[in-house]
């Protein structure tokens, strides 16, 4: 989807950085690609049977909750979340 399409590009990697910094249109898309990567990451959490899957996922959620826009995104948009998740993303957070 983000190699595909340049306006996502830029929404994408401008949200990541400083989300404040968006337009409200662009902030509420934003938010769209948070719900669709984190709904991604929690997917792999709960399928956590397979303690490789969530491992070889790690490094690509720590980056993610790296990236100041993401984390501002994170404090309200992790309601969307079951309890555990939140409790695992708020981890790699307080990394």
């Amino acid at each position: 989807m983000l190699a595909q399409d340049s306006e996502t590009s830029r929404i994408y990697r401008d949200g990541l950085a400083a989300i404040d910094q968006l337009s409200n249109d662009d902030r509420w898309r934003f938010g769209a690609l948070m719900q669709y990567e984190f709904a991604f990451f929690e997917d792999v959490f709960l399928l956590g049977g397979d303690a490789r899957l969530i491992h070889d996922n790690k490094e690509d959620l720590l980056w993610l909750v790296r990236r100041p826009g993401a984390r501002t995104w994170w404090q309200k948009g992790r309601l969307l979340y079951s309890p555990g998740f939140q409790a695992y993303v708020d981890s790699l957070v307080a990394e």
